[in-house]
């Protein structure tokens, strides 16, 4: 049973809205508005444009040759018979295309096409062909021209299919369980390890804290204000670690307090982070932590205990657009998963677990109360009252990063801390011209506080 007569059959015992939605749900490849059936309903029943017993009235149709002028009240359109006889092709027939379908391929507004639709009685069931083309001496070509046709729209519904696969295969990756099955094998391939080549010391009873933020990995920067590219981001983090270890080894450092203020991928957020990637987001992830794992060994060796603190920064989300991502489809909360396997040899490793939320650190280098955030949902001016309020507790330093500049504020005796990128440079921040240094910080603190902080900056 076609639409048209099924929407009468409801309506004898539905109201009109139930009426809309029941044809809406069995038929959603016609894509129908209300106006559409409650037409088709009046045209079956006598009622279109009349009162009732009344004859129901049709748009007019002028022959003019080589077109036909088609007229409802104050509206009148032409359409040329090959217009028409394309729309029979397309609509009509075994194979027929949705009233979308064939809009979007001859170009017709959706309300010409219902008027044409229905001046002519077009139906799905109807015969391809207008009234003039079917005669005795042109039916068997008319039947080739069929099969051609058919063949046309086959390839027409199969590039449809193919969509409609693509965007299911796009909602499967999102599923958290399947993104597991898909990277796992790949993120543990082994990356060369980083050397160090530093001088032990002695410990004290001094604690560092080292940030690391906006490493980017995979992004490619080639241009007069920076450079880099996965063996400069090598280069960059040796350098780090050698002047922190130095540093470590300059304060007596005992113990140290590793916070990742997030962004260490460059992802997959927008169209142009994937065409600036030198890698794609499953190599970023693979290569970011075993980066990190190799610089928490590196520090493991030159103190008593390193505790590592991991939130998460807005690039590292696993899909594109901003308003479909939740909070917990993000790359790097994987990484301390991905740790805690591989370091459950070294017990001087710890990995804090977040026990209030993953995007918001707490530590307490020396006992002082410490915040860190990736600063994407928090303005420097507020987040020192926010989070304070928030958490009911008032920290001596709020460190952020994601705005890939240093900066530095006070609010009610509350410092809050902006870090450097590692990335340095790219061709976003170029192009709203905010150039700032490459660079990652390294703090010392004692039992009466900060003693000094270590600006690491690269060339």
């Amino acid at each position: 049973m076609d639409w048209k007569n099924r929407a009468v059959q409801l309506k004898e015992t539905h109201s009109w809205r139930e009426t809309y939605e029941a044809i809406r749900s069995e038929y959603p490849e016609e894509e129908l508005n209300n106006d559409q059936i409650r037409d088709a309903v009046r045209y079956r029943t006598g009622k279109l444009g009349s009162k009732q017993g009344q004859e129901a009235i049709l748009p007019a149709i002028q022959d003019k040759g080589n077109y036909y002028i088609v007229t409802s009240g104050k509206r009148s359109i032409e359409i040329t018979k090959s217009k028409l006889k394309e729309i029979k092709l397309l609509y009509c027939g075994e194979d027929y295309l949705t009233v979308n379908e064939v809009c979007r391929k001859l170009d017709i507004p959706r309300r010409d096409f219902h008027l044409i639709k229905t001046a002519f009685g077009i139906t799905h069931d109807d015969v391809p062909y207008i009234d003039e083309d079917i005669t005795d001496e042109n039916i068997e070509s008319l039947v080739d021209e069929t099969i051609e046709r058919r063949k046309e729209k086959y390839f027409v519904k199969l590039q449809s299919k193919e969509i409609e696969a693509l965007k299911a295969e796009v909602k499967k990756y999102r599923q958290q369980d399947y993104f597991y099955d898909k990277v796992i094998n790949e993120i543990a391939i082994p990356i060369a390890p980083l050397t160090f080549n530093i001088r032990k010391n002695i410990l004290s009873t001094t604690e560092g804290q080292l940030n690391v933020a906006d490493w980017h990995t995979g992004l490619k920067v080639e241009s007069y204000w920076n450079d880099y590219s996965l063996d400069i981001q090598r280069e960059r983090l040796q350098e780090l670690i050698e002047k922190t270890i130095l540093y470590i080894h300059r304060h007596n450092v005992k113990k140290m307090h590793v916070m990742n203020l997030g962004d260490l991928l460059h992802g997959i957020i927008h169209t142009s982070t994937r065409i600036v990637a030198e890698v794609d987001v499953i190599q970023q992830f693979r290569i970011a932590w075993q980066l990190l794992a190799e610089i928490l060994k590196a520090l493991a060796k030159e103190v008593e205990q390193v505790q590592f603190y991991s939130t998460y920064g807005n690039h590292s989300r696993i899909t594109e657009k901003k308003q479909d991502a939740l909070d917990r489809e993000n790359f790097e909360l994987l990484i301390p998963d991905m740790l805690k396997e591989h370091l459950q040899n070294h017990t001087n490793i710890l990995l804090m677990p977040n026990k209030y939320d993953d995007q918001i650190l707490v530590a307490r280098p020396c006992g002082h109360l410490v915040f860190g955030v990736h600063g994407d949902r928090d303005k420097p001016e507020k987040v020192a009252g926010n989070l304070t309020m928030m958490m009911d507790m008032k920290p001596k330093k709020i460190y952020t990063a994601h705005s890939h500049h240093k900066q530095q504020l006070e609010t009610h005796k509350v410092d809050v801390i902006m870090s450097r990128s590692l990335c340095g440079v790219d061709d976003f921040s170029k192009g709203i011209r905010a150039t700032s240094k490459a660079g990652q910080s390294f703090y010392v603190y004692t039992p009466e506080g900060l003693e000094c902080t270590y600006d690491i900056c690269f060339k």
